[in-house]
């Protein structure tokens, strides 16, 4: 459904849901046990979330997966719509996310956040036989398609109002059908974090063009609920994820879905980490 304001020929159904159970160290009888954690994905979200064969894969499940395995806790993921994730944590139905959520200051105020695992931003987009658009500026006065609720939403209707550019944003349940819609021409430009559309295109041959430089420069962790368990949870992944970082295997996991490494920050990134009080990567 559209609201006004990747492909995997084996992607199963964005919307059903998915109960996918991964052992671990610790173990547990079902989601309420305290040694699972509850992860939500949307499944649609290449190479991040997604679906291949039937169970839920991609760089963000990879990262959480291990993560979890190394504090001592089993995963067990969900499926949903990208809009609905913040608030299912919030309502404890999942505990954090697995879908490259990017923190940013006012979501800090509601959920407590690991510390960063990947870094990016968000680009603009068009077909590639939308030969009319060759640059942002192109896309004046344009309609522009993103997913709902995300900051792909957020940096482009920031752009738009800084430039004065008369673009306007058409918002989706899902950046499947967002990107889909800009394939076929029925909207001009598609926001979208430089990693996924990267991805796509490389891996997926997906007949997109990137038209625009960075929106926002954007740090990926992992929210949870700011109570008790939530906390502790995120302090436990955080440590997983700092030995991660040590041993390569961010790094790793990286390069199993992207050219580039984006577990390593740049100055654009500079946000100070909420366990060490440093910023990530070591920089002053």
């Amino acid at each position: 459904m559209v609201r006004t304001t990747k492909n995997l020929s084996r992607l199963a159904a964005a919307g059903a849901a998915l109960m996918l159970t991964l052992s671990a160290c610790g173990g547990g009888d079902d989601g309420a046990d305290s040694n699972v954690i509850v992860v939500g994905g949307t499944g649609t979200s290449f190479p991040h979330s997604f679906l291949e064969d039937g169970e839920l894969t991609g760089f963000d499940t990879d990262v959480i997966t291990e993560a979890a395995e190394r504090a001592g806790y089993t995963v067990e993921f969900q499926t949903m719509d990208f809009p609905g994730l913040m608030g299912s944590v919030s309502s404890g139905r999942i505990d954090t996310t697995g879908t490259n959520l990017t923190w940013t200051e006012e979501r800090s105020e509601t959920y407590v956040f690991t510390r960063a695992y990947a870094y990016g931003g968000v680009v603009l987009s068009t077909g590639g036989d939308n030969d009319a658009i060759q640059t942002a500026d192109d896309l004046a006065g344009k309609v522009i398609a993103t997913g709902a609720g995300s900051t792909n939403e957020t940096a482009t209707l920031a752009w738009i109002e800084e430039t004065g550019n008369g673009a306007t944003v058409r918002a989706y349940d899902g950046p499947q059908q967002a990107r889909t819609d800009t394939q076929l021409g029925r909207t001009d430009g598609y926001a979208s974090p430089i990693s996924s559309i990267s991805a796509m295109i490389a891996v997926q041959d997906v007949d997109v063009r990137i038209v625009s430089e960075f929106l926002t420069f954007e740090q990926t962790r992992f929210p949870f609920a700011d109570t008790e368990r939530g906390r502790q949870l995120a302090a436990d992944i955080s440590g997983a994820l700092d030995e991660m970082e040590e041993d390569g295997t961010l790094t790793d996991i990286s390069a199993k879905y992207f050219d580039d490494d984006l577990t390593v920050p740049t100055e654009d990134h500079m946000v100070p980490d909420p366990y060490s009080g440093t910023f990530p990567g070591g920089a002053e």
